[in-house]
């Protein structure tokens, strides 16, 4: 049988609406008569009803994050520091997740459906759901994917950085023939990197040619005739994510120099060492959830894009 807020308030002798009040941590109830309540409603079993409370006060205290690539380990690591860094401000999270590459209409209503007050992205949303997000004040934090000025507040890693460093190390290893590999027409992160890789390159009168770009869908595998190509012509390789970089380190025998970028070892054992580019996830996790917050409260804020300095790091197979 469900338990209710008047049982509890039997048990302790005071009305439903002082429950109620204990159980949102009121100052209008003592702390003693808080912790008899709350140890009575776990007693109990009580388990609170989150529509009621949405009605009652206009918010669900639900985030939203939803991210485009469910085998890569970052987007797990990251939405876990998202939703430790959201309980923290007694917030919960529900993740949501989608084959495609951007928040479309029809997955922003789904969203929204469970009536979220916020959407932290890891996908750039298009221009239906950003009407829609300010029509509805359910505002839209995007993080990794960088989006157009003034659309959405937006923090992101210095991707072009990451591809100079990644550039750099190649070739202060000596690789004679560098490619990179990664998604490219429609994932504007990697048009990014791959930007910063040219730039690079071009600093030391090198080029980076079409056919030295290796063209990878994101959350798919390595196309099998690539391997033959890169083994037999290439020593470096600058790959767009940490999974492609484990996944042409597996399948090259770890005969040429690789770079992948997200640090995933950084929270995982993967059993297998990777140079990679690098950012600091704890303080973007912990700006972006302030951020939330601040929209929260006042959508109308002005919008904002912070960039995050990378570094690279060296692991060398032993």
């Amino acid at each position: 049988m469900k338990v209710t807020l008047g049982d509890i308030a039997k048990i302790v002798g005071i009305s439903k609406n002082s429950v109620s009040r204990a159980l949102n941590d009121s100052n209008e109830i003592s702390e003693a008569t808080k912790v008899k309540v709350k140890k009575v409603a776990k007693d109990l079993g009580y388990v609170r009803n989150r529509a009621a409370k949405t009605l009652r006060s206009g918010k669900s205290n639900l985030v939203g994050i939803v991210f485009d690539d469910m085998l890569n380990p970052y987007f797990s690591t990251m939405s876990k520091l998202l939703r430790n860094k959201l309980l923290n401000k007694n917030y919960d999270s529900l993740i949501f997740t989608t084959d495609s590459t951007e928040l479309d209409l029809k997955l922003f209503n789904i969203i929204i459906s469970k009536n979220v007050d916020a959407i932290i992205s890891f996908i750039k949303p298009s221009l239906e759901s950003m009407k829609l997000s300010k029509k509805y004040q359910v505002p839209i934090i995007c993080l990794g994917r960088k989006t157009s000025s003034g659309i959405a507040d937006t923090f992101i890693t210095n991707d072009v950085l990451g591809g100079k460093l990644a550039f750099n190390y190649l070739y202060n290893k000596n690789c004679k023939k560098i490619g990179y590999m990664g998604p490219v027409s429609k994932v504007e992160t990697s048009i990014r990197r791959l930007n910063g890789f040219k730039v690079a390159a071009k600093e030391k009168n090198l080029e980076i040619k079409e056919e030295d770009i290796f063209i990878v869908a994101l959350g798919k595998k390595i196309p099998e005739h690539y391997f033959e190509s890169i083994m037999k012509n290439y020593d470096g390789i600058f790959c767009y994510n940490d999974l492609i970089a484990y996944d042409l380190l597996l399948n090259t025998n770890n005969k040429i120099n690789i770079v992948g970028f997200d640090n995933i070892q950084e929270g995982m054992f993967t059993g297998l060492t990777l140079t990679t580019i690098s950012s600091d996830k704890d303080k973007i996790t912990t700006d972006v959830v302030t951020r939330v917050i601040e929209r929260i409260n006042n959508f109308d804020l002005e919008l904002k894009l912070k960039e995050y300095e990378v570094n690279l790091v060296e692991r060398i197979e032993r």
